[in-house]
């Protein structure tokens, strides 16, 4: 008797086991109510973090694993359901700039997001989440990288693309915003003017000046000199004037955007790329390219023959980029999934 029993308690306990592991393999997520009206709404009450990972597949102990940065849950789609907004990083170096909303559908779970995300975008996703209008419908704003990361010693041109669902899919709606870029303009305009390079050392050497009279004194004097610096690219000269052509670069993008000048920005793009700093003039491959005129095209070939071999080969990739048109949207790419799929 005592056998059978010990049997029909092995039994049950290994049965209770499987269930526990079977119930285990499935991520608390996704068999959670993500309504907006559900008990514990998720938008308020957060889920955990290795919650959030357990779902999305992040922040295992693999090498080179994605790690997830931040998340926040928000009514995206306006249906009554939430969505996440998540970002992680797979850079290994706290990029965070892989950007991507979650929503539950009846199909399993769906993704998407955008590419090319400015590092840092993830840092804090609920900063992204906006609304823009005042009229109760959230959209994202990311500011997106225009051209290649040129390694962090120069920045890089940066746009705020406006991402929202459509109805049937996420998309770049930044065009039904334009006056969200005019006041974006605005702010550009003050930070540039209220921007102020570093000044270079001063040089100073002393002499006496002559006398005022008979008996006056003798006045010792200091004439300070301003050498000609060169920026370079360690100095926090160089960073300045980096910033600020990358200000002077959005501010034009912004009115090619809303149509004030098809060709703004020219006149700089072509000063950076005569510059005698590499960076400066891939910089400037990066802004012809975005322009995308004619004129800009000339331009753009030249410096696919420059001197410098990163600065060559930048503007050559640019160029096959120009051959498929300028960049008008921001494609998002989606993709269905199922929990057991990670």
């Amino acid at each position: 008797m005592k056998k059978v029993t010990a049997s029909v308690v092995c039994l049950l306990t290994c049965l209770f086991s499987s269930i526990a592991v079977a119930q285990a393999a499935v991520p608390t997520l996704a068999s959670a109510n993500w309504a907006v009206t559900a008990p514990h709404n998720l938008a308020k009450e957060r889920p955990t973090r290795s919650e959030v990972e357990q779902l999305l597949g992040l922040g295992d102990t693999t090498e080179n694993s994605p790690s997830l940065c931040s998340f926040a849950f928000a009514d995206l789609r306006r249906n009554g359901t939430l969505s996440l907004v998540a970002a992680s990083d797979s850079s290994g170096r706290g990029f965070c700039n892989d950007i991507e909303i979650t929503d539950r559908t009846p199909d399993g779970f769906q993704s998407a997001g955008p590419t090319s995300a400015e590092i840092g975008q993830g840092e804090n996703v609920t900063k992204l989440i906006k609304d823009i209008a005042g009229d109760g419908r959230l959209e994202l704003v990311i500011e997106m990288e225009v051209g290649g990361y040129q390694g962090g010693a120069h920045c890089g041109l940066e746009w705020p693309v406006i991402f929202a669902w459509t109805g049937n899919e996420y998309a770049d709606v930044s065009a039904q915003f334009k006056d969200y870029y005019r006041q974006r303009l605005a702010e550009l305009k003050t930070n540039i003017a209220a921007l102020q390079l570093t000044p270079a050392p001063e040089e100073a050497t002393t002499s006496k000046s002559q006398s005022t009279g008979d008996d006056g004194p003798h006045v010792e004097g200091r004439v300070i000199g301003l050498p000609q610096v060169v920026p370079t690219a360690n100095s926090a000269l160089a960073t300045n004037s980096y910033d600020t052509d990358c200000l002077k670069a959005e501010e034009a993008k912004t009115e090619r955007f809303l149509g004030i000048s098809r060709d703004a920005g020219m006149a700089d793009a072509v000063r950076w790329s005569e510059s005698d700093d590499p960076l400066t003039r891939e910089f400037a491959a990066t802004v012809f390219t975005d322009i995308g005129t004619p004129e800009a095209l000339n331009n753009l070939k030249s410096l696919a023959s420059d001197s410098d071999s990163s600065v060559a080969v930048d503007a050559s990739d640019n160029l096959r980029t120009l051959q498929l048109g300028p960049i008008s949207t921001y494609e998002v790419d989606t993709e269905q999934w199922s929990p057991n799929d990670n």
